[in-house]
């Protein structure tokens, strides 16, 4: 049966306490918290927490309840033949998961503390549309009306992501944001609900993450985490990223981290670990586009097709002889205006202008700047392409040196 509603808007401080009653007058117990269905952009009250006479705390259904009052909340039947609610992973409790506690507002940005709970009825049920992040939600608490602009900060529920880790399994709207404002974000929170949000991301987006903050954050919180989730988090990040961060760990959890890397991906961090941070080889990324001078244009574009690199690694493709030694340079706009049947070789630039692996730093951006690039090979004495430097590692590299020192690599 559905409640009964004597009012059209609920907040959970004037529920919580209020009397439990069965029957016409037998008062058996208060209102202690709410349970609700997490998820969506509203969520379903599905059980209360009752204290009963005793000081026992039972959880009961919400279609126990036959009548929900600004006094009173009337049961169906007695409290003690009810059967106890079971919570399921993505049911939450507002009062001890929500209330009083950091939360994000999504849409705002923001990390907010939590003063009340908007709760409406629609169609009989009870339902959260929204949380109180304002100073009238506090002084509700106290038992005083207080209204006017600027005094509450509504967060609808969709725009709401809780930082309590029992209750982040049942939101997952951290993922939607840009990687940058969930840095923004996580950088303010404390250690422990930080390192609880990389925890509970996906290894794709908590690697896009990472790279957004501070050095000396990411270290510090990929230190808490597990070593696996550590790995997979890594094991998605671009090598170069990945060995910056490495280098910033105490030496035995890099190596433990490294140890339960994907072979691939922890080859690759470790090449670039034997460089100099300082040097194009410490820079570099890893992750190129390297194709034969033989292959057509048609060919070179349904490789690309295939590999799907980030947006970084296409701004130019490396033209290689069978030994993989650098032959020539090829922008993607000068691939894409070419007729399909010619050979790379005969439309790559052979006007190289590349690094070793040695280069110091500070030669590698002046060659960016000089020659106006988005992209440098870089080459070993040979002349074997080893990796790319991008104008991206190159501004990662000079904005932290303006804002912050960093922390020198432990790894040699």
């Amino acid at each position: 049966m559905s409640p009964q509603i004597k009012a059209h808007l609920f907040h959970l401080s004037r529920l919580l306490g209020l009397a439990v009653v069965e029957g016409p007058k037998a008062r058996t117990g208060r209102i202690r918290d709410l349970i609700v269905q997490a998820g969506g952009a509203e969520a379903r009250v599905t059980g209360l927490v009752v204290e009963d006479r005793s000081g026992k705390e039972r959880r009961i259904p919400a279609e126990a309840v036959v009548r929900v009052g600004v006094r009173e909340v009337r049961l169906k039947e007695p409290l003690a033949g009810l059967p106890d609610k079971a919570v399921s992973p993505n049911e939450i409790l507002l009062a001890e998961h929500l209330l009083d506690k950091k939360v994000i507002d999504t849409h705002r940005k923001k990390v907010l503390r939590v003063s009340d709970i908007e709760i409406r009825e629609k169609e009989g049920e009870l339902v959260v549309v929204a949380v109180d992040a304002g100073l009238a939600g506090m002084v509700r608490r106290l038992g005083f009306p207080l209204k006017g602009p600027g005094l509450m900060r509504r967060i609808p529920w969709q725009d709401m992501e809780p930082l309590e880790a029992e209750v982040k399994a049942a939101f997952q709207r951290l993922g939607d944001l840009h990687p940058a404002d969930v840095a923004d974000l996580v950088e303010e929170l404390p250690p422990a609900q930080a390192s609880d949000i990389l925890e509970k991301l996906d290894p794709e987006t908590a690697a896009e993450v990472l790279p957004e903050m501070e050095s000396e954050m990411q270290a510090d919180l990929v230190e808490h985490l597990t070593t696996g989730k550590a790995a997979d988090i890594l094991d998605e990040m671009r090598p170069d990223d990945a060995a910056d961060l490495l280098g910033d760990l105490p030496r035995d959890v890099a190596e433990e981290i490294l140890g339960d890397m994907q072979k691939k991906e922890k080859e690759e961090v470790q090449e670039l670990l034997r460089h100099g941070e300082d040097t194009a080889g410490g820079i570099m990324n890893s992750e190129f586009v390297a194709l034969p001078a033989a292959m057509t244009a048609e060919g070179a574009i349904q490789k690309l097709r295939e590999l799907a690199p980030g947006p970084e690694m296409a701004y130019y493709l490396y033209v290689v002889d069978g030994e993989d030694k650098l032959l020539g340079v090829l922008p993607l706009r000068n691939l894409i205006i070419a007729r399909p049947e010619t050979p790379l070789g005969e439309i790559m630039s052979t006007e190289i202008v590349s690094v070793r692996t040695g280069t110091a730093f500070k030669k590698v951006a002046d060659l960016f700047a000089k020659y106006n690039l988005l992209a440098l090979p870089v080459v070993d004495a040979e002349g074997k392409l080893e990796g790319a430097v991008t104008v991206d590692d190159v501004m990662d590299k000079m904005v932290p040196r303006v804002w912050r020192k960093k922390r020198p690599r432990k790894f040699s």
